[in-house]
């Protein structure tokens, strides 16, 4: 309705017809419950409204270790855990290595692996204990005043392909509600290169029901912000009364119009193509990990010396 209208700064047409197709495509999955709410310039400026949309205080927003949250310059920057690469993969950053203040503080271990890398059993203890820290930290909080409002994380971290299994999610989701916080998705590196337009539609109920922001962007050409219905209802609570007083200037979305109908279209392709770029890599499909084309393998970009080094 208008109220929605009015929280994604929606000042032109264009950008109206896009949401609305944007909101039709994801009508017929599980993940259709979220609908855009703003357009942004990149990816970062994305999580950033995320953050503290949500929060309204980075303090009560805890991150998951190893999250690329933003790039250089912008607020959250400095959020990041994703260390560069040293002849193998882009590791985790340990917490002596983190500069920047919030970061140290408000960063939460998070079970991230690479599947078939982990005993089974091992895996789930591992998974028990990152759960009960989060347990713990936010019953802290509360304590103090100042209760966690929100978790943000990836669903695969971006730099080096290891994930979160749907077992801790689903825990994740039942921690979530029993703790009153929502979460913030980032989807930036794994939206449509999984072969599905929002991963987190694929994941368990009881943690979909718990997301209330889900971020994208890169391939789109822009940034966007998707909402759940209940957080749109939140938002439109928040600025009832509130004087609308426009926009002198908003974003450009025709290219990123164009790239959501061409990806549409090539989704059902991601598995075909990854098949090909592991043949031309000459990697076996078990040797591999990540998903779509989101590809990881055991081998590196020549003239590469920091960054990301294995992802193709």
């Amino acid at each position: 309705g208008g109220n929605d209208r009015r929280i994604a700064n929606a000042s032109s047409m264009d950008t109206e017809l896009f949401f609305t197709r944007v909101m039709n495509y994801l009508a017929a999955t599980i993940a259709g419950k979220f609908k855009p709410v703003k357009i942004v310039s990149n990816g970062s400026e994305a999580n950033l409204f995320a953050i503290f949309t949500l929060t309204e205080n980075s303090s009560a927003c805890l991150l998951a270790c190893g999250s690329y949250v933003g790039g250089d310059l912008g607020l959250v920057h400095g959020y990041s855990t994703s260390d560069f690469a040293n002849d193998g993969p882009a590791w985790i950053m340990e917490p002596c290595n983190v500069v920047n203040v919030t970061a140290r503080k408000q960063t939460i271990p998070v079970p991230y692996h690479i599947p078939g890398v982990m005993d089974e059993q091992l895996l789930q203890e591992y998974e028990d204990q990152c759960l009960l820290h989060l347990h713990n930290r936010c019953l802290l909080q509360r304590t103090q005043g100042n209760p966690v409002k929100g978790v943000f994380l990836e669903l695969v971290l971006a730099s080096n392909g290891s994930t979160l299994s749907d077992h801790y999610l689903k825990k994740l989701g039942v921690l979530a509600k029993h703790h009153s916080f929502k979460i913030i998705v980032d989807e930036i590196m794994t939206s449509a290169r999984y072969g599905v337009m929002l991963l987190t539609g694929t994941k368990p109920i009881e943690f979909v029901q718990e997301v209330a922001f889900i971020t994208i962007g890169k391939w789109i050409k822009t940034g966007m912000v998707l909402a759940s219905e209940t957080q749109r209802m939140i938002m439109n609570n928040n600025v009832q009364g509130m004087i609308c007083r426009g926009t002198s200037h908003s974003i450009v979305i025709n290219e990123a119009s164009v790239y959501w109908d061409v990806v549409t279209q090539c989704l059902s392709g991601a598995e075909q193509r990854r098949c090909k770029v592991l043949k031309k890599l000459g990697i076996k499909k078990e040797d591999a990990w990540g998903g779509g084309i989101h590809i990881f393998a055991p081998l590196r970009y020549k003239g590469i010396t920091r960054s990301t080094q294995n992802r193709f």
